[in-house]
């Protein structure tokens, strides 16, 4: 099961097939904050990327404010509070 089935699945959302089930993600995703849907985009591997631990993109300075330093938690509350947002906007539809 791929990471886009899972997310989908976790947010309570039809799978359809695998090409469906990255769409719609996808659109879900894009919805989000752009710092929320840049760490659940690198965290899950989606965009055909390689999955990234919260403590390699917390070294990422780019992916923060005024290249601000985070810890590798913070991240991960940002990928939780992002993976929140995913499941009331689902609840929305």
């Amino acid at each position: 099961m791929s990471y886009a089935n899972l997310l989908l699945e976790m947010l309570n959302q039809p799978i359809g097939t695998e090409a469906d089930a990255k769409e719609k993600l996808a659109d879900a995703v894009a919805q989000l904050p752009k710092q929320d849907r840049e760490i659940v985009r690198r965290h899950y591997g989606l965009d055909g990327r390689k999955p990234e631990s919260f403590a390699k993109m917390a070294a990422d300075s780019s992916l923060f404010k005024l290249g601000k330093k985070v810890s590798a938690q913070r991240v991960q509350q940002i990928n939780a509070r992002a993976l929140r947002r995913l499941f009331y906007q689902s609840k929305k539809e």
